[in-house]
């Protein structure tokens, strides 16, 4: 079944994000934000919640839709939900299966979220998006 809907947490603490390093094949990782489609029955929040927590060790609680738009040309994906969210218990690990790293990014410096940084056209358009709703950009 082809997921039409990506839904991902923008988990920030002290004005940074937490991104994840994701493997695609043998080849190519990148930063991304924790996210991914919904399973079963569950809910939208339910879904951002298992989504960061199978990706970065972390429960969060989830505070507010932060932003519902289109995705970029070259997602699998249609449409972004993307949830603001504030950790409230755990340590950021990577689970070594669907991410390969985690690493807290300043918000309030745009050298760390380059595209060079990033390494991905996707990842950087959609922090970007996050940095203007939460007021950073």
């Amino acid at each position: 079944m082809k997921r039409v809907v990506r839904y991902q947490g923008a988990v920030v603490r002290d004005g940074c994000i937490l991104l994840v390093r994701q493997r695609f094949g043998s080849e190519y990782e990148c930063w991304n934000v924790p996210g991914g489609g919904r399973e079963g029955d569950e809910t939208e929040r339910q879904c951002v919640v298992r989504e960061i927590k199978e990706e970065t060790n972390l429960d969060v609680r989830i505070e507010r839709l932060l932003i519902d738009g289109p995705s970029h040309p070259h997602s699998s994906y249609q449409r972004f939900k993307t949830y603001f969210c504030t950790p409230i218990e755990g340590y950021a690990s990577p689970d070594d299966v669907e991410s390969v790293a985690v690493r807290w990014f300043d918000l309030r410096d745009p050298s760390q979220l380059s595209l060079q940084a990033l390494n991905s056209d996707t990842a950087f358009k959609t922090v970007q998006r996050i940095r203007q709703a939460l007021g950073y950009a």
